[in-house]
């Protein structure tokens, strides 16, 4: 009978910098076949984040393989970090993509450190 543990893949280390309107970062990590992922559940993504708001809110998103997993608006300068969980249906075995996107404000933003934890079947 298969067990199910934690597992995770580094998505991005080196800050992706956004510096306006429109900016798009995208960075693709591979989920191996063996051990198995396991479907049906949930999965996590976290992330550190350094916002810099010019202005008076600065809007950003993040999706996985083309879905969005969550998006921000945020009112201060900050260094911090985000988490949140997502339907691990939306991973694949091989090649999948992260991509955040600078939706509207003025400002600057980085996004590094980049993981996504999920499970596997051993």
């Amino acid at each position: 009978m298969p067990v199910t543990v934690g597992n995770f893949v580094v998505a991005a280390d080196q800050p992706l910098k956004l510096r306006e309107h429109g900016d798009t970062r995208v960075v693709t990590f591979t989920i191996p076949a063996h051990p198995a992922l396991t479907k049906n559940t949930r999965a996590v993504v976290s992330a550190q984040t350094e916002v810099d708001v010019q202005a008076d809110l600065l809007g950003w998103s993040l999706l996985i393989n083309n879905v969005s997993v969550t998006a921000f608006k945020e009112n201060r300068s900050r260094l911090g970090a985000v988490q949140e969980e997502f339907d691990a249906d939306l991973l694949r075995v091989g090649q999948n993509q992260a991509k955040v996107t600078f939706n509207f404000g003025q400002g600057k933003l980085e996004v590094s450190d980049l993981v996504v934890h999920y499970r596997v079947d051993i």
